[in-house]
């Protein structure tokens, strides 16, 4: 895997979420598990719309 990795601990809220799918093309959500899966589940959401 090229790039950095950064590990933060943080508050979970619509904010964070948003900032992360802003960032869809750049970051990758190793962990946790449920908050990956959540940003998975919209990126592919909105993916659909598209096809």
């Amino acid at each position: 895997m090229d790039g950095h990795r950064l590990t933060a601990t943080v508050q979970d809220s619509w904010q964070l979420r948003w900032w992360m799918l802003s960032q869809a093309g750049s970051i990758a959500v190793r962990e946790p598990l449920a908050l990956r899966e959540a940003l998975m589940r919209q990126l592919e959401a909105g993916l659909a719309v598209y096809q």
